[in-house]
């Protein structure tokens, strides 16, 4: 996979997260906090829409990154990787210590991305 393609699938795959999260915030909370009382639902429905406005900013930042410079996009790749790897213990935290559900599409996606990102960075030649 090449860097801009890579970059391009990583942004797009944000922004469905981040729509996700703004069309769906009830559905996925109540999936999420299973046991979890109707105030907290809304709570959890709220973050869920800032994390989706979140995600939205993410992805239209990397979708226009993958027309950068090769050098600079591979610095942001990294950086994707990074943060990728990030969501990826962050939702193995989740699952483990605080014994919340996960969903396993997603943080297969993370997990895929963040090493496709990190392999595409550092040993990929252009």
């Amino acid at each position: 996979m090449t860097i801009r393609g890579l970059l391009f699938l990583s942004g797009l795959t944000m922004i469905v997260l981040g729509l996700s999260f703004l069309l769906f915030p009830e559905f996925i909370s109540k999936n999420i906090f299973q046991e979890a009382n109707e105030n907290e639902i809304k709570i959890a429905t709220i973050h869920r829409q800032l994390m989706g406005g979140g995600s939205l900013f993410i992805g239209i930042l990397l979708l226009l990154a993958h027309r950068n410079v090769t050098s600079a996009a591979k610095r942001i790749l990294f950086g994707t990787s990074l943060g990728f790897y990030i969501l990826t213990l962050i939702q193995i935290k989740l699952m483990i210590f605080d014994e919340n559900n996960i969903f396993w599409p997603v943080f297969l996606i993370f997990l895929i991305l963040g090493t496709l990102s990190l392999y595409v960075s550092y040993y990929k030649k252009h």
